[in-house]
């Protein structure tokens, strides 16, 4: 058998990368706007679309590692990008907000779903790039 093409892997980080990325920029302007509050100044456009494709490349680099072990099963791949993505709710968890934001309480309902979009469309989008099971 041979080993699978990294690039089938790549494009699939970098698309449901970007995918959450726009996702999570539409969550936060319509969370922003129903609730009047702004968090421009920690949360930008920059920071939400690079850490989402960051999350998503990491994951398919994942995938693409755990697809070369005899371990690859896909159940358990899953269970590890689960447990992975609840573990990087401590960041903002653990975020020192400033003095001067208005509203802090609301912080965590703008950031913890941007946390699961990643994952959620990274899943998504998985049967339209990957040829065979991991």
């Amino acid at each position: 058998m041979k080993p699978p093409q990294y690039r089938y892997f790549l494009f699939h980080g970098l698309a449901s990368g970007l995918l959450a990325g726009v996702a999570s920029l539409v969550y936060l302007k319509i969370y922003q706007f129903a609730l009047a509050v702004e968090f421009s100044s920690i949360l930008n456009f920059g920071s939400i679309l690079g850490a989402s494709i960051t999350g998503g490349l990491v994951a398919s680099f994942g995938c693409y590692v755990f697809s070369l072990t005899p371990f690859n099963k896909e159940w358990i791949f899953n269970v590890v990008f689960t447990v992975l993505t609840f573990l990087s709710l401590v960041g903002p968890l653990s975020f020192k907000l400033p003095l001067q934001i208005e509203s802090p309480e609301l912080f965590l309902g703008a950031t913890v779903p941007m946390h699961f979009n990643v994952q959620l469309l990274w899943l998504s989008t998985k049967p339209m790039f990957c040829q065979r099971k991991i």
